[in-house]
């Protein structure tokens, strides 16, 4: 049972301790920082595991695929995706889910809420990484950084995207020809 629910995006949390930390997100309050590197955050949580990136550690491994995560809350998720367990139902429609953000993000699409606002333009989203993602286009910030070259990006999928051009990995292939890419829409047009 999750008694305690935030009153600015309606998420729901077992403990108050929980709520407390959560509710630093939407207040922007950051008072852990990085020693290495001088980032802020606004739990200690969430600075462990930024540590953890810096140290490349992933102790939780999936015993289906081998993959590994900082968190074994990540782990977990993961592996629902072998399981293909959605526990999570919504009650307006069909859909279902591996998480519950996942489900109280879709639910914003029913209600129409929108509880996430840019502080440079007032543009409103219904979940904070889209306005993270948004944000960074007032800012500049680009904190996804290429271990291989001085590129740096503002998403990760584009960080994802460029590394495959070190490594050569090509992980989207036709299955009619020869072709192969670094990026799933670049064989959709090859598709086409």
């Amino acid at each position: 049972e999750k008694p305690y629910t935030c009153s600015q995006c309606s998420q729901l949390f077992r403990n108050k301790g929980g709520l407390n930390m959560h509710t630093k997100m939407h207040s922007g309050e950051k008072t852990h920082t990085c020693v290495q590197c001088t980032k802020l955050f606004s739990t200690l949580p969430h600075l462990k595991l930024h540590i953890m990136m810096h140290n490349d550690e992933q102790p939780y491994s999936c015993v289906h695929c081998n993959k590994t995560f900082r968190e074994s809350g990540k782990l977990k998720m993961h592996i629902r995706t072998h399981t293909q367990e959605k526990p999570f139902s919504c009650n307006q429609c069909p859909k279902k889910f591996v998480e519950n953000p996942k489900l109280t993000l879709h639910m914003r699409l029913h209600t129409g809420e929108k509880p996430f606002s840019c502080t440079f333009c007032n543009q409103t989203y219904s979940d904070h990484g889209a306005l993270k993602t948004h944000t960074r286009q007032h800012t500049g910030e680009k904190p996804y950084k290429c271990k291989q070259c001085d590129m740096a990006f503002k998403q990760p999928t584009h960080l994802t995207s460029h590394t495959r051009q070190h490594t050569g990995e090509k992980p989207f292939s036709c299955d009619l020809c020869d072709f192969a890419t670094t990026q799933s829409q670049a064989l959709k047009s090859h598709k086409m």
